[in-house]
């Protein structure tokens, strides 16, 4: 038993701090995909832009189907996990149209990043 509580102690402080961890806000979590596409090789942010804009190309009209509204501005930020799954999404703008974006782009985002952790972004802005 000494042996069991030397190894449980370690691993019921991190289980602690992992629970009482804050989660990210928009603001961290779009700086830290902002970083992260920043130091991406070329080969990979190619790989990542088709997996954009494949999904861009079916949320647009699937959203303007859904909301009958037209999109303005928005940002989406999604972590995503080694296997290719969203695990955390991020959105900033309260249209209709960008909460449709958000879910999907956090159901459909086809893309299994080269390193963990992983936060990408989505960035619309209308120029009419």
């Amino acid at each position: 038993m000494k042996y069991a509580f030397y190894l449980l102690a370690p691993m019921a402080a991190t289980l602690s701090s992992l629970a009482s961890a804050e989660p990210l806000s928009f603001e961290q979590a779009k700086s830290r995909a902002d970083n992260i596409e920043a130091s991406m090789s070329a080969n990979e942010a190619e790989r990542l832009v088709k997996a954009q804009g494949k999904l861009a190309s079916s949320a647009f009209p699937h959203c303007l189907r859904q909301t009958s509204s037209i999109p303005i501005k928005f940002t989406v930020v999604v972590q995503i996990d080694a296997s290719g799954q969203v695990i955390n999404s991020w959105h900033q703008g309260s249209s209709k149209f960008s909460e449709c974006f958000a879910d999907v782009m956090a159901s459909s985002l086809s893309y299994t990043p080269d390193s963990q952790p992983f936060y990408t972004s989505f960035e619309f802005k209308n120029v009419n």
